[in-house]
């Protein structure tokens, strides 16, 4: 599995993470797995 600078880097997708940014990368993933949590909760309470 690549680390996200890789991926991001090579989908092309506007921003480029040098070598010394994986922990920018890995900030974004922690991030998005709060986001994807958080998602989830408001569902539930919202049924």
């Amino acid at each position: 599995m690549h680390h996200p600078g890789e991926t991001m880097e090579r989908t092309g997708g506007g921003i480029e993470f040098s070598e010394g940014s994986e922990e920018f990368g890995g900030i974004i993933a922690i991030f998005g797995v709060r986001v994807q949590l958080f998602g989830a909760s408001a569902r539930e309470f919202g049924e």
